[in-house]
């Protein structure tokens, strides 16, 4: 099978995606190849093993023509069999007018009209566009069961659509459980770790007003860093800094943690918690998100029914280091059932395979 891969960003959770995608596909044989813009890909360079095509991606509708003609030279050298298409940019530039292959495979990352960041005009003719354009793919692969039901009620055509949780690959299966057989027992406070972008997303203007609550023996680990125009997170007694870290160094950083807080206030599927239940470490998500579907409250985690430092602080305040353990245990156990990366894989090539034979 030939198959291409569209993207735009090449960062985060969609590279680290589409990634393990190539490789296991690459690994079976099959023809891969990335079309990306060759400055996203600079930002974020990985030893690749595929045949990599560049296009000018833009979000400036007047360049649209432009990308699209790149893409469809693109599309005309390697002659795929599947196209698959991640993000919104990338699935406006190859479904508009009309689409550029007629085995298009379309995963959002993340509805458009859901980013609570926009004006509600730009989310509502965001939600129009993405309604005219779901006609233009074979299927619209979700990643979730809220971006199913929200593509359902925006008036997608059902049978365009079907979801696939993501899974990541466990390959540090050996570090995480003798880490976990050594952690503390004793009386202390909470290593309490928060992996990603410091932005409105990501819930990342709870963290100040979170660590005054905190209790004095407890530390909040801050892994990521600021986005552009963002006001910076000051200093405080009880958050310890680290910027970004290497993919690879992550896991090491996560099994050392406590619990992990992914307080998003939107989310696609976030691979943080996916990771951190790999990690065997109980994960604090608000009810907002698509990540409540991967959480048990009390069992593998807990859920933030509202939205709040005062209330997050709670529920961190009310948990011992015993509740962290027993929740990590069953994490881990959530994990290795329901998100591993050969599942995941089965079932996107299965995906393919009916496409390929509708």
């Amino acid at each position: 099978m030939k198959i291409l891969h569209v993207v735009e960003a090449w960062h985060g959770g969609i590279a680290s995606y589409v990634d393990a995608l190539i490789r296991a596909q690459m690994g079976q044989g099959h023809q891969v190849v990335l079309a990306a813009d060759s400055q996203m890909l600079a930002a974020d360079p990985r030893d690749l093993p595929c045949a990599i095509d560049s296009y000018p991606a833009s979000r400036n509708p007047a360049r649209f023509p432009a990308v699209r003609a790149t893409l469809a030279i693109i599309l005309a050298r390697h002659a795929p069999d599947i196209v698959h298409v991640h993000s919104t940019f990338p699935g406006v530039y190859t479904r508009f007018p009309h689409a550029l292959h007629p085995r298009i495979i379309y995963t959002p990352h993340g509805w458009s009209f859901l980013k609570k960041d926009s004006p509600a005009w730009v989310r509502w003719g965001y939600g129009r566009v993405e309604r005219w354009l779901a006609s233009r793919a074979r299927v619209v692969m979700c990643m979730s069961f809220e971006e199913l039901n929200r593509a359902r009620a925006l008036g997608i055509d059902p049978d365009r659509l079907t979801m696939i949780h993501t899974g990541i690959n466990d390959c540090f299966a050996e570090a995480i459980n003798s880490n976990q057989a050594a952690g503390v027992q004793g009386d202390r406070g909470l290593n309490i770790g928060f992996f990603g972008r410091l932005d409105y997303q990501k819930g990342a203007d709870l963290l100040p007003a979170l660590a005054d609550r905190l209790a004095t023996d407890s530390t909040l680990h801050v892994f990521g860093s600021e986005v552009r125009g963002r006001r910076p997170l000051q200093p405080h007694p009880r958050i310890r800094r680290y910027g970004w870290v290497a993919h690879e160094a992550l896991a090491a950083h996560m099994v050392s943690m406590d619990v992990i807080i992914i307080p998003s206030r939107w989310e696609g599927f976030s691979l943080t918690a996916l990771e951190a239940l790999r990690a065997g470490v109980p994960i604090i998500v608000s009810n907002l998100t698509s990540l409540s579907e991967v959480v048990v409250h009390g069992y593998n985690g807990l859920i933030m029914h509202d939205f709040s430092a005062e209330h997050l602080a709670g529920l961190l305040v009310g948990l011992s280091i015993q509740d962290c353990r027993r929740m990590g245990h069953n994490a881990r156990r959530v994990f290795q059932e329901a998100f591993t990366f050969d599942r995941f894989h089965r079932q996107v090539m299965a995906l393919y395979q009916a496409v390929l034979s509708d």
